[in-house]
C-alpha cells in the first residue's frame, strides 16, 4: 500500500489522515475544542479497517493536541463500536464512564455492531415515532437493512420519500446502515425518485 500521513492544523481543529493512492483513509479529527480539553474522533474507510490506521491516525491527532496544550482528550463511542473502543484502548485510552444517551438515530456505526434482533426492536421503535416526525424513518430503514429486512427497510425508504421528507437521496445513499441496498434495483428507483422530486 503506497500513502503517507498528514496533519492539518487549524485555530479550532486538528487532524491527522491516512491517504492511499492520494485518497483519504483514515481520519482523526478533533470534533470540539473548549479550555484545555477536546473531543477526538477516527474514521476509517472498511476496506482498510484492521491495518493500524485508525491507531495511527488517532494517535497523531491526539499528540498534537497535548502538543497545542489540550490535555484534556475525550473519545466518545456508542458501546457497539468495538473497533472505536478497541483503538482507543491501544493508544492508552481508558474507560472513564458509561452512561445512556437517548436519541432518535441508530445506537451503532458500522454493520455488524448490533445484532439482527436488537435491530428489528429498534425498527419498530423507529416506526412507531415516525408517526410523528417523518425523520425517523430513515433510521426504521436503517435498522430494517441491518436486520437483513429488504423488504421493511425499501418500505420505509418509500414512506420517507413519500412523506414530504425534506433529506437528500444521497443522505440515503451515503448511509452506512443502507449499504447492504446498494444495488438493488428497487432502492435505486426510489433514490432517482427521490432526485426527481428534489428538482
Amino acid at each position: 500500500m503506497k500513502g503517507g500521513l498528514l496533519r492539518r492544523r487549524s485555530s479550532t481543529s486538528l487532524s491527522g489522515t491516512a491517504l492511499c493512492t492520494m485518497q483519504i483513509v483514515s481520519h482523526s479529527v478533533t470534533d470540539s475544542v473548549s479550555g484545555e480539553r477536546c473531543e477526538v474522533g477516527v474514521g476509517t474507510e472498511p476496506d482498510f479497517r484492521r491495518l493500524g490506521l485508525g491507531r495511527l491516525v488517532a494517535s497523531t491527532t491526539i499528540a498534537e493536541c497535548i502538543r497545542r496544550g489540550l490535555p484534556g482528550v475525550e473519545w466518545h463511542s456508542h458501546a457497539s463500536n468495538r473497533g472505536s473502543i478497541a483503538i482507543g484502548r491501544s493508544i492508552g485510552l481508558s474507560e472513564l464512564d458509561r452512561h445512556f444517551a437517548y436519541s432518535c438515530r441508530l445506537p451503532a456505526e458500522n454493520i455488524g455492531d448490533l445484532d439482527p434482533d436488537h435491530c428489528r426492536e429498534l425498527a419498530s421503535h423507529f416506526e412507531r415515532a415516525s408517526e410523528q416526525i417523518n425523520w425517523s424513518r430513515f433510521h426504521a430503514a436503517g435498522a430494517r437493512a441491518l436486520a437483513g429486512d429488504r423488504e421493511g427497510a425499501l418500505g420505509n425508504v418509500r414512506l420517507l420519500i413519500e412523506g414530504d421528507w425534506e433529506g437528500e437521496a444521497e443522505w440515503l445513499e451515503e448511509f452506512w446502515a443502507l449499504q447492504t441496498l446498494a444495488d438493488d434495483p428497487e432502492f435505486k428507483a426510489l433514490l432517482a425518485r427521490k432526485r426527481e422530486l428534489e428538482l
